[in-house]
């Protein structure tokens, strides 16, 4: 039987390993990028919505332009409430140009 004195250094020790894990967690959400560690989740993001379009009170006509490579590319998405269709893929334009 566990006496009170190693039931809380059992305790104390739990709450330091819980601890380096969520200040871990904390550092790299904070710094990760800048040290090569992760994308850094939605602060670089390179989907980007640009438009949206109701279509009905279910469906919808998103257009969504992802950044990524070397061809920028355009969508044009319909949203519905079982399922979602590329309707068309097209290059975006270059920075600058109008659309």
């Amino acid at each position: 039987m566990l006496t009170v004195g190693a039931s809380l250094y059992a305790l104390a020790m739990l709450a330091l390993v819980l601890g380096l894990i969520l200040g871990l967690g904390w550092f790299l959400r904070t710094y990760g990028t800048r040290l090569g560690f992760g994308g850094g989740g939605m602060a670089h993001a390179t989907l980007q919505v640009r438009q949206r379009l109701s279509l009905t009170a279910q469906h919808s006509l998103v257009e969504v332009a992802d950044t990524t490579g070397t061809k920028p590319t355009r969508y044009l998405i319909v949203l519905g409430p079982n399922h979602s269709t590329v309707v068309a893929q097209t290059p975006l334009p270059k920075q600058g140009a109008t659309r």
